[in-house]
């Protein structure tokens, strides 16, 4: 059973670019926009829908995959920025294709792709640095198209 590494993985994104802060209006079109890459339709053909819903209150933002190709976000108004919303769309993708349940090896690694695909080279240098001071383990089989460096 892999390990879980939710509060260090927590500690490690702390001092990563967070990117574009995103409102509760675009939250939607922005997860669409991420879904159309490319990337998504080589490596995640099993999800076809990602819902991403503002949650007014509560203690943290969640995503996970709901089955026959549809997974949830729900999003907390503070955690409306890229790297945040990367963060629970690698949960649904993560679950989907590798049956990741937390923050596993697997789930950092999706996340770590997600962020080279999304924002680019510069927040993903950053958060793989952020990992491996933290001793994140994300040294899984990749999932990522030709071409990208990991």
């Amino acid at each position: 059973m892999a390990k879980c590494q939710q509060f260090t993985l927590y500690r490690a994104e702390t001092d990563v670019p967070r990117g574009r802060a995103l409102s509760t209006e675009v939250l939607q079109s922005y997860v669409d926009a991420v879904m159309s890459e490319p990337y998504f339709e080589a490596n995640f053909p099993m999800v076809g829908r990602i819902e991403a819903r503002s949650l007014p209150g509560g203690n943290a933002s969640v995503g996970g995959y709901m089955g026959e190709g549809f997974g949830v976000i729900e999003m907390l108004p503070v955690h409306h920025c890229e790297l945040f919303v990367l963060h629970e769309l690698s949960h649904v993708l993560a679950e989907a294709r590798y049956g990741s349940k937390s923050h596993d090896p697997w789930f950092a690694r999706t996340y770590l792709e997600l962020v080279s695909v999304v924002m680019g080279p510069v927040a993903y240098q950053a958060l793989r640095d952020a990992f491996d001071a933290d001793g994140i383990d994300h040294d899984v089989d990749s999932s990522a198209i030709v071409g990208i460096a990991l």
